[in-house]
Order: C-alpha cells, then structure tokens, then sequence
C-alpha cells in the first residue's frame, strides 16, 4: 500500500510535525503541501491525492471549503486543529478523523491506521466485486467480468461512474460493477457518448442529468433524473453549464 498525501497548514511548524511523523511509515508518500486554501485547490485539481491532512483556519478561508471538494470516496480527510467546536461540521463533510492539536504521536499514528483500514475496505469485499475490464476497439459496450460471468454494460443505461482510488464504481439503474481502470481512462473511451466529467471523482452520463443547483456555498451541484446529487468541481464548471444552456 502506497498512499499519496497533501498536508494544508498555514503554520511550518504543525506542516513539519506532521510531515515528520508521515516519514516514519512507508505506506504513506507525502506529495505535496500547502498554506492556504487557493494553493490546496489548485494541488487538488492537479494531483492524484489519496489522503489530506487539513487545518480548519487558513488565511485565505477556512479547510470546509478544500473538504467539500474532496467529497466522494477518495481522498479521505484528516482535519487537524486546535478548535473543538468544529467536530461536528467535520464529521458532516466526511472527514475520516479529528486530531486535536497538540497531539501525540500515538493519536497521529491511530489515525494513519485508520486511514489504511479505510482504504483495504475500499478494495476488498465489502464493495461490490471487482470486475476486470476487457478492452475493446470501439467501445460499443464495456465488457466486464464477474467472477463466471460477463456483463456487457451499454453506455446509455449507465448513470454515472465514480472514480475510487485506481478502481472506478459504475453505476446503472439496477446494479453497480467494480472496474480495474480508471476514472480518466473510461472519460476517454465514454467522451463521444456524451459522458462529461464534472468533478474528479465523477463522470456522468449527460443524458441522465436533470438540472444543476446551488449548494449553501454557491457551488454548482448536478442533480441526477434519478435524483442522485453530486459534486461539481469548480475546474468543470464552465464547460458543463455551457453544455446545458
């Protein structure tokens, strides 16, 4: 196991205490860090990031606003603080852990030991079986295995596709299928059926989108026929409206 991390802090001292500890376990690769809020967007949206450790107060806003673009499956979100009061907002953005800071190095250490459970359960059993994509020229149909069977899944009757890790989760209207391929390899194959990413986790059939919303924040939302809601990352944003208007 080989996890990509970003540290988000604004102070070098809390990023180094981190990062330090972050080196003592190879299964953890620190890829980048930032001390604001624009800085941790723009790594977002360029990095393949399975884990983010993430103050709350930065100087440029606060870490719920990086947090909300991390929603989906991957990366997880470690917050790190010395504010209490900010837990429960924590948890209801999907945050994987609150470390009170000063911390000791066996909080920070159960905290990375949960952050590889996570992702063993994000890869084994408990989601749905994986199944081996087979390639094909045109792309008519993705072909896929499961266990002694194979489906032929026809892009139209695929909502939506959610991108885990180096796995990507599709969902139909009856069934979801595991795919060993990622997210960016099945944009490219799906494009001239009119599948359009709309965040880094998710790429949707435009076909079964219904309408785009605004959440508390102002951020565009697409909402499904199916009424599915999810996330769009500000990087797609113009693309898509423009798309639909």
């Amino acid at each position: 196991m080989s996890l990509n991390v970003m540290v988000v802090d604004d102070e070098p001292l809390a990023r180094n205490s981190i990062t330090t500890l972050l080196a003592q376990d190879a299964d953890f690769n620190l890829v980048a860090e930032a001390d604001s809020v624009k800085d941790a967007l723009q790594i977002l949206q360029e990095k393949q990031l399975d884990l983010v450790f993430l103050d709350i107060r930065l100087p440029d806003g606060n870490g719920f606003e990086i947090a909300d673009s991390c929603r989906g499956q991957v990366p997880l979100v470690v917050f790190v603080t010395a504010y209490d009061q900010f837990a429960l907002k924590a948890f209801e953005e999907q945050g994987l852990d609150y470390i009170l800071k000063p911390f000791s190095r066996e909080r920070f250490f159960r905290s990375l030991n949960r952050a590889k459970e996570q992702f063993r359960l994000l890869t084994t059993e408990e989601k749905p079986a994986p199944v081996e994509a087979e390639p094909e020229a045109e792309t008519e149909h993705l072909m896929v295995k499961d266990r002694d069977r194979i489906f032929f899944i026809e892009p139209a009757n695929i909502e939506y596709i959610e991108g885990a890790n180096y796995y990507s989760l599709i969902h139909t209207a009856g069934k979801s299928f595991m795919l060993r391929e990622s997210l960016q390899s099945l944009e490219e194959r799906l494009m001239r059926f009119r599948f359009r990413r709309v965040h880094r986790s998710f790429l949707i059939n435009i076909h079964c989108m219904d309408y785009l919303q605004k959440d508390e924040r102002g951020n565009y939302q697409v909402v499904l026929k199916n009424k599915k809601v999810l996330p769009m990352g500000p990087k797609y944003q113009e693309n898509l409206i423009g798309r639909k208007n």
